[in-house]
């Protein structure tokens, strides 16, 4: 299954404030126990922006696949009932089922764009429930730095590369 990255690219992902707090109160209204002194808005006022870098990658793939599809067939069968008396024996009817394997195969063409985490502080598995637009991202530029927390970029262009792959081949 060949895939061509059409462009990587290394950006951060930014998130609002408040969508960061909407997101901190759901995620604590999931906890199960949550000590009665937590004050939820309290925590609001201390959420801060933060950049994190991904790396960003828009990918064409091609996948070939095979496999078999089965079905259910319902057939006749008769079999020899005995009776109490040595000649009392009948035929009756008996309902068998069978399974049918037919081989069957197809293509697939995606476009992906796919954010993966440059930081190895934030999984993959938070970078992927992210909602984000396009849009959302910027460009790498260090001037956004100023005055803002950062993630460091610890995961290089090739490690990246190789993760796309591995979540490319998993989509397909």
């Amino acid at each position: 299954m060949p895939f061509i990255p059409a462009a990587a690219s290394c950006g951060v992902l930014r998130l609002k404030i408040k969508d960061a707090g909407n997101r901190h109160r759901g995620w604590v209204e999931k906890q199960n126990f949550v000590s009665k002194d937590f004050d939820i808005a309290g925590h609001l006022d201390k959420i801060k922006g933060i950049w994190v870098p991904v790396w960003l990658f828009e990918v064409s793939a091609e996948s070939a696949w095979h496999g078999e599809v089965s079905h259910t067939e319902s057939y006749t069968e008769w079999e020899t009932e005995l009776g109490p008396g040595l000649y009392d024996s009948k035929k009756v009817p008996v309902t068998k089922e069978q399974t049918v394997w037919t081989p069957t195969s197809g293509s697939h063409f995606g476009d992906y764009i796919i954010p993966v985490s440059a930081s190895r502080v934030l999984t993959q598995k938070e970078i992927d429930s992210l909602e984000f637009r396009k849009l959302d991202l910027k460009s790498y530029d260090e001037s956004y730095l100023n005055g803002w927390q950062v993630q460091t970029t610890d995961t290089d262009k090739m490690e990246a590369n190789e993760l796309c792959n591995e979540l490319i081949k998993n989509r397909e």
